[in-house]
């Protein structure tokens, strides 16, 4: 990005907003605004002398034989540096130092194990504070120190004290007097990192110093962390099965309280279901009314034009009805039209037909009959009427009859006699009745299963869900017990199940559902047939569960399963056996298929509805046992809901053996074996390609002393240490030992022999690019990630075993948090996990969520909180509850500036007497953070040691980033210049040492970047005289500064 901007600045202006303070140097000059309005802007180095910091002097001193003596040399240093920085401090001071400018004071001393810095403002590159750095330089040998480096300090500092400043004059009226800090005008700041009171008290207190002061919550945090006597807040024999059982029960307990899923799937669909289905069974059918069979069946039938009549009679037969000397017009009926059809024929169809089919498509009145008064039937010529009707009127054929008895009657009693022809339906019995009521409550009483199939779907959605989201692992790695997680799981699941059969229980009451409680027997049958699917249907759930890895895909998955063979498969067997050919099929099917337990519920519940049924039919059969085994009789099944009972109580137990298998066998541990067996088979089979009596190659030996020369001797002296004991080193938490991790399908392995310690009290940093395998050494230490080879120990215990579980804490990169859950009851459910003590619980987890920022949204859920939030709340996961192990895998991704500096310095706090392990890309994180850093590149460890010990180590303690901007009026600035020339000559005197040199790194705008190879009191000194502008050939100078190479140069060189 440095390269692009210097490419396109010519010829562009750029403005870029951002959070992220180390793109802020590629800039011009900066802005910061705070609520709207721009507070400051300027050049980053002016903005940093603006706003009293500077730059950070960083000492390491030599390894010593005990802690005791560490501390002395750091105390000695400590104390040289203070007297140099005070004028009058000390009686025994040099003429020198007396003239140090009062601009020019120490503002802050931190310590991170061997590296101790200290904090100076810009005027440090001034003729006074290269006195101070001279004096270091000098006095090195004295005060054994290893290394001695200058960096500038970042704009995240300006940032901070910005936001400090804005909020503490909130309440004032805005000034536009400059920014100063009154708090560091007056003395410094001193923070020990992992030291106790008793070793800080060396330090002593310098003249008008004052030291920051952690608010109460945030102190009464670090006693508890801190504290010699933890049997008051951690108890190890807490860690029971029943005490896990309870808190893990009131997990499932606070998830249900905000968990809609659930109420819907286990109480609202189930009623609802339930209830539509028997209310369908009170549903009468309509009853029909009585039909008059004439031209009133159809509506318009009294409007003209009438229903037309078609009619015919033979005339080779006697006019037996008279047609030929009585009008007809009234014959057939009321609102009927009769028209006559000539027959000259016996069987007078024909004609008949003739006369209606040519116009069949194009007629406007309705035709339903038509009727040949006289014609003659068959071969004999009978002597009959013939009726036709329409076959599209379902009534038609017997108004046609009527027709005819209306002609009849017409004709022998005269105008006016018609026969009214009715269709009443006959009249239900009781007998009757009963048997269609309870056929029909057959086929609704198949529908009850519906409701009860949402259920189990619910169940493995939430297992699925857990295990996706990581907490489920999250709760594996804080102890959980394995029974308790298990047992308390089934039991909130099988509570649940029972209010839904409760409810339906209580809903058959309601509608007298007599097939499942109209005796004594029914009822019991009925609660045993519900009560044994709820019992096995729950741990069933369980091991499906595992088959899954999106909670949507396995819900929707689950729900169809248990419809189609629950329910479809059920009603259809009942008519798939009646089939001869299929009968052999179908037994064998369901035989498999009850190994389900919705199946096996089904039929139990298809036998409950057809007993009443059956017994109606066949008065005289023998009355079965509600108990007996369903059986395959004539197609049919017979018998009682036994064979459902025996089926899911064996489901039940297979379950229960397959999780206990999944969980104490665990997968991860088959894993790992085979893992093993076959890195062996891959090393046996590349031994066996070769060889054995020829000499290795010359190009395998000289790859093999190449990778032994690329070997850092940092890296060595770590491996030996490390891998000196079988469990690492005595002070050590955290240890790997040989890890190599190569995942399938791929030829380079994720880790290479990687061997890596970290102590009591310490952060270590675990840096490199995408790829490299900081995950990888992450999960594999959290239980994640099974290794391929080598071994890796949590307080000397191998990280396969469970003992070791409780002492790690684990903030992943992904947040494994419970939706449901609000963090007051995240932290108290992990605490509980690690057996922490209920004094503990209630006084330290508030302490906890206010050293946060948590503490306004404690009863927040976690599918509310915002990203930075969750982070915030995975970290306090993994810092509840007495861990000494922490694992932290980018902890401060999605948060912004201000807070990650935030929770970067509770990090630092609450993890003092904790081994950390940090991952992250943010490189001004790993200063703040780490005690050391290993840097990772393609699975191997390249480099391991303090931040100062690796830019000494990749810059030679000598190679320092040189900036000078200078005023408006300059002119161009180019690398060939006089100006360039200038300070070219001024970076190489006549003092310089062969092999220093000065090279132009780049120019932007007025600000040249400069690469200088020199020791740090002769940079210092030209600096001074360069910002001092007593130099001749170059023009006013606005700023300088002098800083050693960042770890993000020395991580993008490695």
């Amino acid at each position: 990005m440095t390269r692009s901007r210097r490419t396109v600045t010519p010829v562009r202006s750029w403005f870029q907003p951002t959070c992220w303070m180390r793109q802020i140097v590629l800039g011009t000059r900066s802005s910061s605004c705070m609520r709207a309005p721009c507070v400051v802007r300027g050049h980053p180095c002016f903005l940093k002398s603006k706003m009293d910091v500077g730059y950070v002097v960083t000492c390491v001193v030599e390894s010593c034989s005990s802690e005791m003596e560490e501390n002395i040399c750091i105390s000695r240093l400590t104390e040289f540096v203070r007297e140099k920085s005070y004028p009058g401090h000390s009686r025994n001071m040099s003429t020198e130092l007396h003239s140090i400018s009062t601009q020019c004071k120490l503002l802050g001393i931190e310590r991170r194990g061997r590296e101790i810095s200290f904090r100076f403002p810009l005027s440090l590159l001034s003729a006074s504070g290269s006195a101070i750095i001279r004096a270091l330089e000098e006095q090195r040998e004295a005060l054994c120190l290893r290394s001695i480096g200058l960096s500038l300090t970042t704009l995240q500092d300006v940032m901070e004290y910005l936001t400090k400043r804005q909020s503490s004059t909130m309440a004032t009226a805005p000034s536009n007097e400059p920014l100063t800090d009154k708090a560091t005008e007056h003395g410094i700041s001193i923070q020990i990192e992992g030291m106790g009171s008793n070793q800080a008290s060396c330090f002593g207190t310098a003249v008008g110093c004052e030291m920051n002061r952690d608010d109460s919550s945030m102190s009464l945090l670090n006693e508890t962390c801190n504290s010699h006597d933890e049997s008051e807040y951690y108890n190890p024999h807490r860690q029971s099965l029943v005490r896990h059982f309870a808190v893990l029960f009131m997990k499932r307990v606070h998830c249900a309280k905000r968990d809609l899923r659930l109420v819907v799937f286990q109480i609202l669909l189930p009623v609802v279901f339930l209830s539509l289905a028997l209310l369908t069974d009170l549903m009468s059918p309509p009853k029909q009314p009585a039909l008059t069979l004439d031209a009133s069946l159809y509506p318009g039938y009294d409007t003209q034009p009438y229903s037309e009549v078609m009619w015919t009679v033979s005339s080779k037969f006697p006019d037996v009805f008279d047609v030929e000397s009585s009008s007809m017009s009234t014959a057939f009926g009321p609102y009927y039209t009769p028209i006559r059809a000539k027959c000259d024929v016996e069987n007078c169809s024909q004609p008949l037909s003739a006369e209606l089919i040519p116009d069949i498509r194009t007629h406007t009145a309705t035709r339903y009959i038509a009727l040949a008064l006289t014609s003659a039937q068959g071969k004999k010529g009978t002597p009959t009427s013939i009726l036709m009707h329409n076959v599209s009127a379902r009534h038609s054929a017997p108004q046609s009859l009527n027709a005819l008895y209306n002609v009849v009657n017409h004709q022998l009693f005269g105008q006016g006699s018609m026969t009214t022809a009715r269709n009443v339906p006959m009249h239900v019995g009781p007998f009757e009745q009963k048997m269609v009521s309870a056929f029909r409550r057959v086929i609704f009483g198949i529908f009850i299963l519906l409701p009860f199939t949402f259920i189990p779907s619910n169940t493995v959605s939430f297992m699925v869900r857990e295990r996706q989201s990581g907490s489920r692992h999250l709760q594996w790695l804080a102890g959980a017990n394995v029974v308790a997680f298990w047992l308390s799981s089934m039991l909130f699941d099988f509570c649940c199940y029972l209010v839904t059969e409760a409810l339906a229980m209580i809903i058959f009451v309601i509608f007298k559902r007599t097939e499942f409680i109209g005796d004594p027997k029914t009822v019991v049958a009925s609660l045993t047939l519900f009560t044994v699917f709820g019992i096995s249907s729950v741990p069933f759930s369980y091991v499906v569960s595992f088959f899954f890895s999106s909670p949507f895909v396995a819900q929707g998955v689950v729900l169809i399963a248990n419809f189609v063979l629950g329910f479809l498969w059920v009603m259809g067997e009942q008519i798939l056996g009646g089939i001869k050919e299929l009968e052999t099929f179908v037994t064998r099917t369901t035989h498999v298929l009850r190994v389900i337990p919705s199946v096996s519920f089904g039929e139990g519940i298809f036998t409950l509805s057809g007993v009443e049924l059956a017994n109606m039919m066949f008065p005289e059969r023998k009355r079965p046992n509600l108990f007996d085994k369903l059986e395959f009789v004539e197609g049919k099944f017979r018998g009682g809901i036994g064979t459902a009972l025996i089926y899911m109580s064996c489901t039940l137990v297979a379950s229960l053996l397959l999780l206990a298998l999944l969980e104490y066998a665990r997968i991860q541990r088959v894993k790992w074996f085979f893992t093993r067996m076959s890195c062996c088979r891959r090393k046996n089979k590349k031994s066996s390609n070769q060889d054995a009596d020829a000499p290795p190659s010359a190009s395998c030996i000289c790859h093999q002393r190449e990778a032994n020369m690329n070997i850092d001797a940092s890296v060595a002296r770590e491996e030996e240490e490390v891998c000196r004991n079988e469990t690492g080193r005595i002070e050590d938490c955290i240890t790997l030992q040989h890890i190599t991790k190569k995942y399938g399908g791929t030829h380079r392995p994720a880790l290479d022999d990687l061997s890596l310690g970290v102590h009591k009290g310490e952060i270590m940093a675990l840096l490199g690019l995408n790829g490299a395998g900081k995950t990888t050494a992450v999960g594999i230490l959290a239980g994640e990630v099974v290794p391929t080879s080598g071994s890796a120990y949590i307080n000397h215990l191998s990280v396969l075993r469970s003992a070791s579980r409780s002492y790690v804490g684990y903030c992943p990169q992904k947040d494994a948090l419970i939706d449901h859950l609000s963090p007051g009851e995240h932290l108290r459910l992990y605490a509980g996990l690690r057996g922490a003590t209920d004094k503990y619980i209630r006084k330290e987890i508030p302490k906890l969520l206010d050293a946060l920022g948590l503490t306004s949204q404690k009863n927040t859920p976690a599918y509310s909180l915002s990203v930075g939030n969750k982070r915030r709340l995975s970290l306090a996961v993994a810092l509840v509850g007495g861990t000494t192990s922490v694992l932290l895998d980018e902890p401060t991704a999605g948060m912004d500036a201000t807070a990650r500096r935030q929770t970067c310095a509770v990090v630092r706090r609450l993890t003092r007497a904790k081994s950390v392990i940090l991952t992250t890309h943010l490189l001004d994180e790993t200063e703040a953070l780490a005690d050391r850093v290993a840097f990772i590149s393609k699975g191997k460890l390249r480099c391991v040691g303090t931040p100062q010990e690796l830019r000494t180590h990749y810059t030679n303690d000598s190679v320092y980033t040189v900036r000078v901007v200078f005023a408006d009026g300059c002119g161009a600035i180019d690398a060939t210049c006089d100006v360039m020339k200038r300070l070219r000559e001024l970076f190489r005197t006549s003092s310089s040492t062969e092999g220093e040199e000065c090279v132009l790194e780049g120019v932007v705008g007025r600000t040249v970047t400069l690469l200088v190879q020199q020791s740090l009191s002769q940079i210092c000194s030209v600096a001074s005289n360069i910002r001092e502008g007593g130099l001749e050939g170059l023009p006013p100078v606005v700023q300088v500064s002098a800083s050693q190479a960042t770890l993000e140069d020395i991580l993008l060189s490695i």
